[in-house]
């Protein structure tokens, strides 16, 4: 996530319109959806230790040499392998945690996404201050090193820890077909809500620097508030979700969440940048507003329609979230070129009220939801 709050230096440096760094950025998706097919076997084969070392090695490379790339075939190459590597590493560790919490009874999934969020936010509070001072090469490939440092040593501490691969391959060929035939035929509408739902996370990631800077007018250091505040308003959500099922039941708030999420997504949007001309600080404001609705709206959505999944299949857990991140994958892959080629053809504004309207369209599926509140 180091790269986001950046992208509008990186798609300078490659010299493209919107619609084709919108474009390029999605191919990343393509490697994803390789390792989400695969990745779970060679991880089940020989453990995610040695997946985890590879994988993260060569998904900050990959991050490292994007500052210096101005050729955009070549970013399109790395950006699939940093696609592929990074949902390696996301299969070893989440396939770790999973077997972890069995053994232990803890709760440690949720903590994961939480904590991803919060590293995510980091890296752009760092952009932040750092986008004036140090030029772009610096900060990223510093930050990689530094990052990759720091995983090699969590890894080694944690060698005792993790499961190991095995030797047999009886199955495999059969358990990818299952995989595959699972994932196209899961719970459409459990699909649909979660499509819904992480459009405006990715289009937030790719798009909110560029909309403030190129559309609003501020500076390079100012615009990466947006996604910042996107980003604390989900840690706040995720934080706080357990206390609002205590008073509201999961389905009431799959109703409310979205609609005025994504009613004030847009709404605070088209405002702010009509009113940017001629007062461009209350238009700042109002924009910076939009991403704080935006990012309460979806917050806690992620996380709700993957345990409907899970409750509402009777597959294992891992081939639920095998199945659902295949899907995903491959939809939002599409949806994500749609997204940049109507901010190529219109404005980035009118690319954003997208992932607003269908975040709007998630409460479309509210009845999958619990219709209790959680005892405290």
């Amino acid at each position: 996530m180091a790269i986001a709050p950046r992208n509008p230096e990186i798609k300078h440096n490659l010299g493209v319109d919107n619609g084709s760094f919108g474009t390029l950025l999605s191919l990343a998706g393509i490697g994803s959806a390789i390792s989400l097919m695969f990745g779970g076997h060679i991880v089940h084969r020989v453990g995610p230790r040695p997946v985890l070392t590879i994988s993260s090695t060569l998904v900050y490379a990959a991050i490292a040499v994007m500052p210096h790339l101005h050729t955009a075939w070549i970013f399109a190459i790395v950006n699939i392998i940093m696609g592929a590597c990074l949902s390696a590493y996301h299969i070893s560790i989440n396939g770790q945690a999973l077997r972890r919490q069995e053994e232990t009874g803890l709760v440690l999934i949720p903590k994961l996404h939480g904590l991803w969020t919060v590293g995510a936010l980091t890296t752009a509070i760092l952009a932040f201050a750092v986008t004036s001072q140090v030029s772009l090469a610096w900060h990223i490939d510093v930050m990689m090193l530094l990052i990759w440092l720091r995983t090699q040593v969590s890894i080694w501490k944690m060698r005792e820890d993790f499961f190991s691969g095995t030797t047999s391959h009886d199955g495999d060929t059969a358990m990818s077909l299952r995989t595959l035939f699972a994932a196209f035929s899961f719970e459409p509408k459990v699909t649909f809500g979660l499509v819904c739902v992480l459009m405006i996370e990715f289009a937030s990631t790719d798009w909110a620097t560029i909309f403030t800077k190129e559309q609003i007018g501020m500076n390079a250091s100012l615009s990466i508030l947006s996604y910042i505040l996107f980003m604390l308003s989900m840690i706040f959500g995720r934080f706080t979700i357990h206390k609002l099922l205590q008073i509201k039941s999961e389905r009431y708030l799959i109703v409310r969440g979205p609609l005025i999420g994504g009613a004030g997504f847009i709404g605070l949007l088209i405002l702010g940048n009509f009113i940017a001309p001629t007062h461009r600080t209350l238009g700042f404001l109002l924009v910076l507003l939009a991403f704080i609705f935006g990012g309460l709206g979806c917050s806690h959505l992620a996380p709700t329609f993957f345990g409907i999944a899970g409750r509402r299949s009777s597959l294992p857990g891992s081939v639920v979230v095998a199945s659902l991140g295949l899907v995903n994958g491959i939809l939002i892959f599409f949806i994500k070129i749609g997204i940049s080629w109507i901010a190529q053809a219109t404005s980035v504004l009118f690319a954003l009220l997208i992932p607003g309207i269908l975040l709007m369209a998630t409460s479309l599926v509210a009845h999958l939801g619990r219709d209790e509140v959680l005892a405290k």
